[in-house]
């Protein structure tokens, strides 16, 4: 368990000033930056916490199945959903404090942060370990059902 403790604080550490950093650019930096990418519907923020996380999440769990190639699917997700989960929670509480968020705003914001998370870890997880790039396929197509579900059902709980 050591080698992955080593793991999770350091690639934890990593996205914490990441994820720290990327809104620091966003609030308090005064750089223009575009809320939408020209053109699109797609938010510069929130593209810029994909751009961090996703690489960073590739190289983390590839670490951990290097150290032990025979790592079960559910222990190598576990891994990827502390080193995700612990920064964001960490930001998020850093951001509630400095915009003064109350306590269902703060839940709000992790839950989504959270929620996309852990579907890109199991995804990249699942990937890594097996290597199904069509059953991967398969299991996108029915995340992006399960959110346009949950945007259906409960619009207030996603951003925008």
């Amino acid at each position: 368990m050591k080698p992955f403790l080593i793991i999770i604080i350091k690639y934890s550490l990593i996205l914490f000033i990441l994820l720290l950093a990327d809104s620091w650019l966003f609030s308090y930096a005064h750089i223009h930056i575009p809320e939408y990418i020209p053109r699109t519907p797609i938010r510069t923020y929130g593209f810029t916490i994909f751009c961090i996380y996703l690489p960073l999440m590739i190289i983390a769990l590839k670490s951990a199945l290097k150290t032990e190639p025979q790592i079960k699917l559910l222990k190598l997700f576990v891994i990827g959903f502390i080193i995700s989960s612990v920064p964001d929670m960490l930001v998020q509480l850093i951001r509630a404090m400095i915009y003064d968020y109350d306590f269902f705003m703060f839940i709000k914001e992790f839950w989504v942060t959270a929620f996309g998370f852990t579907a890109y870890d199991f995804l990249i997880a699942f990937q890594l370990k097996t290597k199904r790039t069509g059953i991967l396929i398969a299991l996108i197509l029915l995340l992006c059902v399960v959110i346009k579900v949950i945007e259906y059902l409960f619009p207030q709980l996603l951003p925008g």
